[in-house]
């Protein structure tokens, strides 16, 4: 028996410049990488970083917002749903407006380098190519719960003696999703359905609520400790229709609300409270492959992004927001509030 081990140099393509991964959904399904979300692209793709995400405590909205992804230092990723953008127009044109569903693409394609005559963005590119329906009809569903029962904490008597009485706690983190689709008339017209219910609600170390809220004085109330809350609704639609032989068009729809109360370093009633409703996307393409040489394809979407930030319960119209400057602290009130916020983003597409 004889082993030969030999090894090469990779080949370089002298042809296209363009640094592409290809992420299916099987391939998320098995890694450990918690929920599905954007930060899982940032956790397998090489060179891509992002917000760690354990088992999804860090929040919905944190984590499927290409925000969160860096690639060698650089910010402001671009999204695409089916090759057109929904990212809204706050934050550079990267932040959040419309969350895709785990269950809506097939795969997801990263753009790393380069930029191909495709793209019409520049940087990293995070594109989710959709899910359609079938001859068969086939469906899917998915869930997972946790809470604090589940969870260990490494609060001593060294950091209780410093100062710190509570840590971060996952107090309820829940995913459901569910997916069908099938033949409306069989080789002619398919249909593709999804739903997703989705939350957390995280407990924030050493912040309480104010027990002397609307003063200019902050007191802790430790029986009221301070929490980070995120839930998400989404229904999702796709009807395909097979016009003629070559000629097939596309329409989907994923209508969502999603409300966020941020947790960051400063007292509950000082949080930002984000209610992201109406929220959603709209989209509709089409493609024709006339002949062998000639294809045409075309695409309209809007991405409605509308976050109003009305203050927290416990916050009156008069109480001002204060800032302690020897500890960056901020209690009394937010900064960020009023509404409407609407950052819309209308895309239209077509290639020969």
């Amino acid at each position: 028996e004889s082993i030969t081990v030999s090894g090469a140099a990779p080949v370089v393509d002298t042809q296209n410049v363009r640094q592409q991964k290809v992420v299916s959904s099987e391939l998320v399904q098995v890694l450990p990488t918690g929920t599905m979300t954007v930060a899982d692209i940032g956790a397998i793709t090489p060179g891509l970083s992002g917000t760690v995400n354990v088992g999804g405590s860090s929040g919905t909205y944190s984590m499927n917002s290409v925000a969160v992804l860096t690639f060698h230092g650089k910010a402001h990723a671009k999204a695409m749903y089916d090759g057109m953008r929904v990212n809204n127009m706050e934050g550079a044109g990267s932040t959040t407006g419309f969350m895709v569903s785990p269950n809506t693409p097939e795969e997801w394609t990263v753009e790393t380098g380069g930029v191909s005559a495709e793209s019409d963005a520049s940087g990293v590119v995070v594109n989710y190519i959709p899910k359609e329906g079938g001859n068969t009809i086939t469906g899917s569903f998915s869930g997972l719960y946790s809470n604090d029962s589940l969870q260990s904490d490494n609060l001593s008597d060294e950091l209780r003696q410093r100062g710190l009485n509570s840590v971060n706690d996952a107090l309820h983190v829940y995913n459901a999703d569910a997916a069908l689709g099938g033949p409306v008339k069989r080789d002619r017209l398919w249909f593709f359905a999804a739903t997703r219910w989705t939350g957390s609600k995280t407990q924030l170390a050493g912040i309480y609520y104010n027990a002397t809220q609307g003063t200019p004085i902050y007191t802790e109330d430790q029986s009221r400790p301070g929490f980070r809350n995120d839930r998400l609704r989404g229904a999702a639609g796709r009807v395909t229709w097979q016009v003629s032989d070559k000629s097939k068009l596309n329409v989907f729809t994923d209508i969502q609300t999603n409300v966020v109360r941020r947790g960051e370093f400063a007292a509950p009633e000082a949080q930002v409270l984000f209610n992201f409703w109406p929220q959603g996307l709209v989209q509709a393409t089409w493609n024709a492959p006339l002949t062998s040489k000639l294809l045409l394809e075309a695409g309209a979407g809007a991405t409605i992004s509308h976050w109003p930030t009305p203050a927290q319960p416990e916050v009156k119209p008069t109480d001002i927001s204060i800032l302690e400057l020897s500890t960056n602290f901020r209690y009394n009130a937010a900064t960020l509030l009023g509404g409407p916020k609407d950052s819309d983003r209308f895309i239209q597409r077509f290639s020969l």
